[in-house]
């Protein structure tokens, strides 16, 4: 069992790792070698970032909120951590956090995130093409109290 907890500066070392090798495993559809560890900084700017820290307080995953748009702009899990919940926990830390509607965009390619999202109550209420990761979906996540169950 973890615990969910605003993250500060001195966690940024660790969701660098994080995101920087998530991305490169699992985001085939990129260029590995321009995956960089100050893109979670740039990425991240003006966000507020919530991590999942096991009992030992080693994060594990991270979600962050643009939270001027309630815009989920990532959300991420160490590569060995996943499957075992910890991203549905911090979505529902969120919804339980402020019952507020939620979107985020998910390119088309990552079939595993889009079935978790749908799984999670998400719905597609659009799309795009981005010119460096191709098609994506904007979805929808409406506050309500069965969000995420």
């Amino acid at each position: 069992m973890g615990e969910i907890r605003e993250a500060t500066l001195d966690d940024f070392p660790k969701l660098r790792e994080i995101f920087a090798e998530s991305r490169k495993k699992h985001f085939f559809w990129l260029d590995r070698s321009q995956i960089v560890l100050e893109d979670f900084d740039r990425l991240t700017r003006d966000e507020r970032i919530w991590l999942y820290q096991d009992k030992n307080a080693e994060p594990l995953g991270f979600i962050s909120v643009y939270e001027p748009d309630n815009f989920i702009h990532l959300l991420f899990i160490a590569s060995s951590q996943q499957g075992k919940g910890i991203a549905k926990e911090l979505l529902q830390f969120l919804v339980a956090k402020e019952a507020v509607d939620y979107t985020l965009k998910c390119v088309a390619k990552n079939e595993a995130a889009l079935a978790f999202y749908q799984k999670m109550n998400f719905e597609v209420i659009g799309e795009g093409i981005d010119r460096l990761e191709g098609k994506y979906y904007t979805l929808l996540l409406k506050g309500r109290d069965e969000s995420c169950k």
